[in-house]
């Protein structure tokens, strides 16, 4: 594996975008991009290698399972939500959004206003499910988020660029 870096800066106001790919110190550390299942144990080959795949399998698995929680939450906010059709006092047609199971899921999570915000432009963004089902979706939620904030063309100049392991700088 290799690490990666995506940097953003004002020039000439405008955005430019930098991508930098780092090696690793051991290069010979291979982790499953695809793996779904944590490593619980404690790690049993003591050595910087050992160590190292143990810990970038747990945080791959962890970037996986928020964007997933992030697509449940999209899921849940287009399926719970019903909207209903009723005329109003004018004999005009409007739609009542009715949000009482939607709402107390949110509640049931803990999920603050902020938070929720940030977990549904995640989840609606329909680029990283390609990204998550290659394996190369980027594990930290807040690169994720950062990400849904690009423009069209922005997202174009780095899309080929992104794996699991880049992180916004």
């Amino acid at each position: 594996g290799s690490n990666a870096t995506l940097t953003t800066y004002k020039e000439n106001g405008h955005d430019v975008m930098h991508y930098e790919n780092t090696s690793p110190i051991d290069g010979s550390t291979v982790v499953n991009l695809m793996t779904t299942t944590m490593k619980t144990g404690l790690v049993e080959n003591k050595t910087y290698a050992g160590y190292l795949a143990q810990i970038k399998t747990n945080l791959m698995i962890h970037g996986k399972a928020m964007f997933l929680v992030c697509r449940d939450l999209y899921d849940a906010k287009v399926n719970l939500i019903k909207v209903e059709k009723s005329i109003n006092q004018e004999g005009v047609e409007q739609e009542v959004h009715k949000t009482e199971e939607y709402d107390q899921l949110i509640r049931d999570l803990k999920i603050s206003e902020s938070t929720e915000t940030k977990y549904l432009a995640i989840g609606s963004f329909k680029p990283f499910l390609t990204l998550f089902n290659k394996g190369l979706l980027p594990n930290k939620w807040t690169t994720l988020y950062y990400l849904t904030t690009l423009t069209q063309s922005q997202i174009e100049s780095v899309y080929n660029h992104l794996r699991d392991d880049i992180s916004v700088a």
